[in-house]
């Protein structure tokens, strides 16, 4: 049983550990919503996964130095 309990606060933990990550994606998505349309069309596309990817990399970083230390 311990073992079971123990497979699901891992697999709740990858949906809401990571809560900043998530409202982070959010409210970029929503600037790139007000933002973008200004940009030219075929950069759209890479200035949304740029601001997506950045903010992946933070969110690996942080987790990386959290269990290092």
């Amino acid at each position: 049983m311990t073992a079971l309990a123990t497979f699901a606060r891992k697999i709740v933990g990858l949906f809401f550990d990571d809560a900043g990550f998530a409202i982070g994606i959010l409210v970029w998505v929503a600037v790139a919503a007000l933002v973008l349309p200004v940009v030219g069309d075929p950069w759209r596309a890479v200035i949304l996964l740029a601001g997506c990817l950045a903010l992946l990399l933070e969110n690996v970083l942080r987790a990386g130095r959290k269990r290092a230390g």
